[in-house]
């Protein structure tokens, strides 16, 4: 697969961070920087193999965990096994496997994993693991705190015998969320210590472009004004992506939510 225009950037970056004694960028979440760097010590600097270490690493690890939450969801082999599989052959995933995502997916699924069990057997130490899964996500890309709505779902529907408001539930939940801000520190203090001491009050893309902080050093990439339009044309063009690339894999999806939903529970 050829190198493409954000693939040479956050290739580029990474190299020597440690040694730098870079507390962060203001380009993405340094955590995945740190693992890429590391991957360029082990195997021989930096090339178009060695740029795709973790991202090759987290994605095989991935086909574990999808099988794994498939179990903890559906209680049937075959079906761990199914998912898995498509999972190993997905198209999309191998597409988009060149940057970051499947190493900030890979510690999401995890997370994810996590807190089901602990609904499941209610241990606090699942939920404190799920927790700190969550934020070393959010740290290696800053997308995946929109899982956040979904484990708030997953919570209410889950209790909603009831057990919703649970004293004990809710204070286990949010020891979990100040875990997970515990984890996002660095991010905090890095912006902080960037917009405090360089002259231009400077800050990361997701301070400056998307919450309004800060200076922003990527020219022309502000945020456009929120529209319906736009949220109609970028489904759009997800869809028509998992349709070449994932046809069986979407339309398997819509089946089984359409036989679920004519399911008691």
């Amino acid at each position: 697969m050829d190198v493409d225009t954000d693939e040479m950037v956050y290739s580029i970056i990474p190299l020597n961070i440690i040694s730098a004694g870079r507390l962060g960028t203001v380009e993405q979440s340094p955590l995945y920087f740190y693992l890429a760097d590391v991957g360029y010590k082990l195997f021989g600097g930096l090339n178009q193999l060695t740029a795709r270490i973790p991202s090759i690493l987290f994605g095989a690890l991935s086909v574990f965990l999808v099988y794994l939450l498939s179990l903890e969801i559906f209680n049937e082999k075959k079906a761990g096994l199914l998912s898995a599989f498509l999972f190993a052959l997905s198209g999309y995933a191998l597409r988009h496997n060149g940057e970051m995502d499947m190493a900030a997916f890979f510690f999401m699924l995890l997370s994810v994993l996590l807190f089901m069990r602990w609904l499941k057997v209610d241990s606090s130490k699942m939920l404190y693991l799920s927790a700190i899964s969550f934020g070393l996500a959010v740290m290696i890309k800053n997308i995946t705190i929109l899982f956040a709505p979904a484990f708030a779902l997953t919570y209410w529907f889950s209790k909603r015998g009831g057990e919703v408001f649970v004293k004990s539930s809710l204070k286990k939940l949010f020891i979990g969320a100040i875990i997970f801000l515990g984890v996002l520190i660095p991010i905090f203090a890095y912006n902080y210590l960037t917009y405090n001491y360089s002259k231009e009050g400077i800050t990361d893309y997701y301070f400056s472009n998307m919450l309004g902080i800060g200076k922003t050093v990527h020219g022309g990439m502000q945020s456009k004004p929120w529209e319906f339009s736009r949220v109609l044309h970028v489904t759009k063009d997800i869809f028509t992506q998992l349709f070449k690339w994932e046809i069986v894999t979407v339309l398997g999806g819509f089946i089984g939510t359409a036989l679920c939903l004519r399911k008691k529970n």
